[in-house]
């Protein structure tokens, strides 16, 4: 699979994963990517369809590299035709630089900072 050169898309989603559940932050085009939704799910068969069912082609999907990740994304890449990106956390310096590895505290410091 080739990457893309450039990003176009009218929505950009992050997912924060653990082993059973995600939390997901949506910028949209339409708001200029500006406002931050935010929303809950499961990370079983159930909840990966419901996620699968809400995304397009114009969407890409950014997470964390971890254990549900690669899961996530496979399924994602197999189900929908939106762009999907597995990031190393050691790239992410808003994570590599953090003191605490807490997912509820990166949470916190990345989405209401």
């Amino acid at each position: 699979m080739e990457r893309p050169t450039r990003l176009t898309a009218s929505r950009i989603i992050g997912l924060d994963l653990s082993k059973k559940t995600l939390v997901g932050c949506m910028l949209t085009e339409k708001d200029e990517f500006q406002r931050k939704q935010f929303f809950s799910g499961e990370m079983n068969a159930t909840g990966r369809s419901k996620l699968a069912s809400t995304l397009g082609s114009t969407d890409a999907v950014f997470m964390e590299g971890g254990s549900s990740s690669f899961t996530l994304a496979r399924y994602l890449l197999n189900h929908t035709d939106s762009q999907v990106f597995v990031l190393n956390p050691m790239q992410l310096h808003i994570i590599f630089e953090s003191m605490c590895k807490t997912d509820k505290q990166d949470y916190d410091q990345a989405f209401f900072s």
